[in-house]
Parts: structure tokens; C-alpha cells; sequence
């Protein structure tokens, strides 16, 4: 088990460590270790919600670019 510190887990997730913060309290993210007074997290946790979110945020996306185009066609 490689655990990453909050700095280190924020860098994995490019976001900051407040945001870090907002984002554990989402059922949906991956728990977290106390280790005395620090906080940490499974670096093979974190790739599999990273692999996880991006899987869901895909059709999204495709959605997005799909529904984009098709507006376009009829202006003129």
C-alpha cells in the first residue's frame, strides 16, 4: 500500500489541498488513513476513482460534442 500525504495526493489530482478536502467528503471518493494527526490515501484508491470518474465523464462529453454539432447545421 503506498500512502500519499494531502499535498501529494492534491498534486496527484491537480487540484489544491482545500479542494482535496471538499472532495473526500463525497461518498464517492476514497477513503482515507489517519495516521496519528495526519491524513493519507492509497495512491491504487486514487487511480481507480481517477479511472472511474473519467469512464463516467466520457459519455458527457461525447454527449456535448454530439449535441454541438447538430445544432450548428440548421443555422444559417
Amino acid at each position: 500500500m503506498n500512502l500519499l500525504t494531502a499535498r501529494e495526493t492534491a498534486a496527484l489530482l491537480r487540484c489544491s489541498v482545500r479542494q482535496l478536502h471538499r472532495l473526500q467528503k463525497r461518498d464517492d471518493f476514497p477513503r482515507r488513513y489517519t495516521i496519528g494527526r495526519s491524513l493519507r490515501w492509497d495512491a491504487a484508491d486514487l487511480d481507480a476513482w481517477l479511472r472511474n470518474s473519467a469512464q463516467q465523464a466520457a459519455p458527457v462529453r461525447a454527449a456535448q460534442t454530439d449535441g454541438g454539432a447538430q445544432t450548428d447545421g440548421g443555422a444559417a
